[in-house]
């Protein structure tokens, strides 16, 4: 995947415990497509991770969304959000058909 791409969610992302709205409302025939905005290496990487922890993905979703793998909740970190908080992992979207 690149920067460009039109993504979804993919089974594995839907999968997940916060994405329950999510499933609920594609299920029932709404769509849901996002453009990669931005990949970055994640920063906190260890060696035992998978392969699929070593980019983050930035998603600009046409029309509503999630904001993040666990739907939005937010993160503070000294009272701010922490902005490098919202992101995908590549597992978590498939390409657009």
């Amino acid at each position: 995947m690149k920067v460009g791409d039109l993504v979804t969610l993919s089974a594995y992302g839907l999968k997940n415990g916060s994405m329950w709205n999510w499933r609920r409302q594609i299920n029932e025939g709404k769509n849901l497509v996002g453009i990669i905005v931005e990949i970055r290496e994640n920063p906190r990487r260890y060696e035992w991770d998978s392969k699929n922890a070593a980019l983050r993905y930035y998603i600009e979703w046409c029309g509503e969304g999630p904001i993040s793998r666990d739907n939005g909740s937010t993160r503070k970190k000294h009272g701010a959000v922490q902005k490098d908080y919202y992101y995908f992992l590549r597992n978590d979207l498939r390409y657009v058909k």
